[in-house]
Formats: C-alpha cells, structure tokens, sequence
C-alpha cells in the first residue's frame, strides 16, 4: 500500500481587499510542496462590500482554492475559527491577506520543523513590514537590544504574531479555537498562553518569512486600543498569577489608558474598556508554576 497522503491547510482570511488578496495568493502559488503532503488554500471572504472571489478563482488554476463567504461578519478571530473549521489540513498555515511569503520554501520550512519536533505546537513566522518597517517578531525590543541576532535565530519563544504562523491541528483540538468575543487584538497571546499551559511548545523559525504590506484596516486606531485595553485586562484576569496580574493590569490600563485619553481624546471609551475588561465574568485558568517558568525561559512577558 502507499503511504498516505498527508493534508497542509493554508488559511487566509480577507474582507474588501482583493489587490492585497491577489498579492498574498501569489506568494503562496509560488511555494515548493512538501514532499508527501498535499496543499489546499481556503480563503474566506468576511461578509464583503467587494467581493473576492473573482481574485480566488483567477488564481485557482495553478492552486487548489476553496472560497467561501460569510453573510453575517465574523471579525478576526471568528474567520479564523470558521477557517479552522472548514480546512481539512493537520497542518494550518495562517496569513493575513496583506501579507505574502518572501521565499518559495516557507511550507517545506514548517514542516520540516513540525516533523522533527512533536512538542511543537506552533510555529511562528518572522514578520516585517514594507522593507525598513516594524519587525514582528515574539521578543521585546529589550531582547534585541541585548541580543541583536536573535531575530536570525530559531528557538522556543512565548508568543507569535497572527500575521502569519503554522499550527498543529492537534494542538488546537487540545486547548480550543481563538476566543471569538474579543474580535480583535491580543487573541494569539491567549491562545499561546492556553499551548503553553497544555504542555506544548512555539518555536520561531526565521527562516519562514514573511512581508507585510500593510493595508487599511476595518477597524480604526481608536478601536484598536479599546479592544486592546480591554483584552489584555481579560488575558491578565485569566491566566497570570499573583503578583504579576496585578503589576499587568495596572501598566495596560495606564499604557492604552493614555493612548485612548491623549492621541484620540477618547475618554468615553477609556472608562468602556476598563470596565469590561474588569468586570465582565472570565474564566480563570490561572497558569502552574510549569508554564510560568517556560514564560521565564523563553521570552514571555508576565508583567506587562
């Protein structure tokens, strides 16, 4: 009998940017297949004013495109979870649709990594801006002043950017999809929190670039930073033991706190986030000792 084929998902949601869809769809035809794995694409179109679909179907010749469509918006976090859902892969690729791989070996990259390590949950991308723009990587600029190359290494780290990563399909159906409620921002540290928690790994592996070409969001800066108040006050409240939840709540609320009062004079919203990212009721998964010390070892922030 022949050995099986084994399935690579790569995930792509997208929500009125068909020209920065078509860019990222292109990075992805152009990737080499990864010996004894068959690659499948699913772009899910966001409830869109401007549909995609016509950008998923000229491309569908030289890749294997599902499209599908929401009627009802799911925001981020929903699309990826509906993503997760429909993609028939063990291994997910997600990408943001203004983003695109920058070399053509980025699938056979992840895994290869994925194959030699069992523990490893998640993969994280290195990320970077339009060339001379913000680096996304999963180290405090601290880290990388003391340590300036270790953008270039591979090791374990903590966190990861939803711009773009590899998951194990296991590892989601052990700790559970994004949390849809907080629809934007802070959703990967959640979900890394819960990996971690759970016993698994996230390695970063520079070598699977990515650019972002950085696209005019649906959501304006002032929701940004009230999504991101309130979501890392529920992110601090869930999983950081004391003393280190109360020093997080603290530097989040006078961190976004400022940005909301001052840049966007916004204190309406200020006072919004504060109070449900308080008081709204969250589940309590405080993390062990075990998961702190990997925090420790391995980049994590666990008092900011």
């Amino acid at each position: 009998m022949g050995r099986t084929v084994r399935i690579l998902s790569v995930l792509i949601a997208t929500r009125n940017r068909p020209e920065a869809l078509r860019y990222c769809l292109s990075s992805v035809a152009r990737q080499a297949r990864p010996p004894g794995w068959s690659v499948e694409v699913v772009v899910l179109d966001d409830a869109p004013e401007i549909s995609a679909r016509e950008v998923a179907e000229s491309l569908s010749e030289s890749l294997p495109i599902r499209y599908v469509r929401t009627d009802a918006r799911l925001g981020v976090t929903g699309a990826r979870n509906r993503l997760a859902e429909v993609s028939q892969g063990s291994i997910l690729v997600v990408l943001d649709d203004d983003a695109a791989f920058v070399d053509s070996d980025a699938l056979v990259q992840v895994v290869k990594a994925l194959d030699r390590d069992n523990s490893i949950g998640l993969i994280a991308f290195c990320i970077y801006d339009d060339p001379g723009g913000t680096l996304h990587v999963p180290f405090s600029r601290k880290a990388i002043r003391r340590n300036p190359n270790i953008v270039s290494e591979e090791g374990y780290v903590s966190y990861f950017n939803g711009g773009g990563y590899a998951v194990r399909r296991a590892a989601l159906n052990a700790v559970g999809l994004y949390d849809a409620d907080m629809k934007y921002g802070c959703e990967e540290l959640d979900l890394a929190f819960r990996l971690i928690e759970s016993g698994w790994t996230i390695l970063y592996n520079p070598r699977v670039k990515v650019q972002h070409r950085v696209a005019t969001s649906s959501y304006s800066r002032e929701w940004k930073a009230f999504y991101a108040l309130r979501n890392h006050l529920w992110v601090g409240r869930r999983y950081l033991p004391l003393p280190y939840r109360v020093m997080y709540l603290v530097s989040w609320i006078l961190y976004m706190g400022s940005e909301l009062m001052i840049r966007y004079r916004r204190p309406d919203m200020v006072w919004a986030a504060i109070k449900e990212g308080i008081c709204a009721p969250q589940p309590r998964r405080i993390l062990s000792r075990r998961a702190v010390k990997y925090l420790k070892m391995h980049y994590g922030r666990l008092w900011w």
